[in-house]
């Protein structure tokens, strides 16, 4: 079997690799919540940390745009309240995160094949994954190039290399979390499966805001 590793662990892990993600904070109570949104200075994000719950949005298990300590409070209230109504599910904490700025949103990760071992993916992210299905695989160890051919692969290309007037984002700051990527599922065997969703891409730099990763029980 296998089991998702926390929100919070997921990020910190790939913030190993190299890959940017925003400050954060776990909160265990509503004043927690809201001394932490505090800190980090409002408008933030609060999000289930539940490993029953892997699709949180979907579970009203996220709140956005919290603008102060109240809103906070009630925030984590909203989301004890949604993932009780989940069966079986338990709540970690929750996780406050500044709001980040909108930007391009990718999907990375990766899927582990007892066969031919992980494949690498990259494509258009945000809620619009399902729907888009725009793609690219790769099977590790590939380079720069590699990881750069991944995205030119892609049918939303043109908004990263700035079509219609619009500024280029940055395409290397993308390559290097596919690399990053990639390097984790080489090193880190025991991780089958990673979903980073959204990935947004800046005109400088780019910020991973949410990751599901699983790991096989040993």
């Amino acid at each position: 079997g296998r089991a998702w590793l926390p929100l919070d662990r997921a990020l910190a892990l790939l913030g190993c690799f190299g890959v940017p993600v925003p400050p954060q904070a776990l909160a265990g109570s509503e004043q927690e919540a809201a001394s932490a949104a505090a800190k980090l200075g409002f408008p933030v994000a609060l999000k289930a940390v539940c490993e029953q719950v892997t699709h949180k949005s979907d579970a009203g298990a996220v709140r956005l745009g919290v603008a102060d300590r109240e809103e906070a409070a009630a925030a984590f209230r909203g989301i004890q309240e949604a993932v009780a109504r989940v069966p079986g599910a338990r709540l970690d904490g929750v996780l406050v995160q500044p709001m980040a700025a909108p930007g391009l949103e990718l999907i990375l990760g990766f899927q582990r094949d007892p066969g031919f071992g992980a494949a690498v993916l990259a494509g258009a992210g945000g809620t619009w994954v399902e729907l888009l299905r725009d793609v690219s695989f790769r099977i590790p160890p590939f380079g720069a190039g590699e990881a750069r051919a991944m995205l030119e692969e892609l049918s939303l290309h043109p908004l990263l290399a700035g079509s219609r007037g619009r500024p280029p984002l940055d395409a290397r700051a993308a390559a290097g979390c596919i690399l990053a990527v990639a390097r984790l599922a080489q090193e880190c065997p025991e991780i089958e499966e990673l979903d980073c969703n959204p990935l947004v891409v800046y005109e400088q730099g780019c910020l991973a805001l949410d990751a599901r990763m699983a790991r096989r029980r040993t």
